[in-house]
C-alpha cells in the first residue's frame, strides 16, 4: 500500500467511525517506493491510534509534497487517553513509526497538541539525485 490509496484508507477509517478530514497540499514528486510505503503505513497506523485510543474524535489528515519530501500529520482533537500510550512508545505501531521514520533519516513528532488533542508528525526526506 502507497499513498496513492491513502482515499481508500480514510475512506475505510471513516466507515470505522473516525471522522476525518483529508488534506493534500502539493504534487507528488518521483518518490521511491520504501518511502511512499512508510508514508502509507505511518498515516496508517496514527488513524488506528487514534481510533483505539481517543476514540471517535474528529481527526484530520495532511500529506505535504515538496521538492525535499513527504510531510505527514494527523491530528485528533481529544489526545487526553492517548498521551500517556505515545509518550511512552509501548506498543509495535509506534515502534514501526520510528522505525520506519529512522530507515529514511527523517523526522517524527509524536505528542500533545498545544491546543489540546493530539499529533503525530513526520517528514519524509527524498534525496535528490
Amino acid at each position: 500500500m502507497t499513498l496513492a490509496d491513502l482515499n481508500e484508507l480514510v475512506t475505510q477509517t471513516r466507515r470505522a467511525g473516525l471522522p476525518i478530514t483529508l488534506r493534500v497540499d502539493g504534487r507528488p514528486p518521483r518518490i521511491p517506493a520504501s518511502i511512499d510505503e512508510s508514508a502509507f503505513r505511518i498515516v496508517q497506523e496514527s488513524l488506528t491510534n487514534a481510533l483505539k485510543h481517543a476514540g471517535t474524535v474528529p481527526t484530520r489528515v495532511r500529506i505535504g509534497y515538496d521538492s525535499d519530501g513527504v510531510a505527514l500529520e494527523v491530528v485528533n482533537a481529544d489526545g487526553r487517553r492517548t498521551e500517556q500510550h505515545a509518550a511512552q512508545g509501548t506498543g509495535h505501531g509506534v515502534l514501526g513509526m520510528r522505525e520506519r521514520v529512522a530507515l529514511h533519516h527523517g523526522t517524527l513528532l509524536i505528542g500533545p497538541e498545544p491546543a489540546g488533542g493530539f499529533g503525530v508528525r513526520a517528514h519524509l526526506p527524498i534525496a535528490v539525485e
